[in-house]
């Protein structure tokens, strides 16, 4: 294509075999934990309504 300008998409690149490695589990750990904690509110507020409307 004549004069598009593509820009590289930004990636973030962590380097896990240097540094504390307790610091680079947690790093890692993070956004899975939190991930599972949005599931864990989702269910419960879908068990809350789903349990409303069952009984009626």
């Amino acid at each position: 294509m004549a004069g598009s300008s593509a820009v590289p998409a930004k990636t973030t690149a962590r380097n896990m075999t240097e540094g504390s490695i307790a610091r680079q589990i947690i790093l890692f750990a993070l956004p899975l934990m939190l991930g599972n904690v949005f599931q864990m509110l989702y269910n419960t507020v879908d068990s809350i309504v789903v349990g409303n409307f069952v009984g009626t």
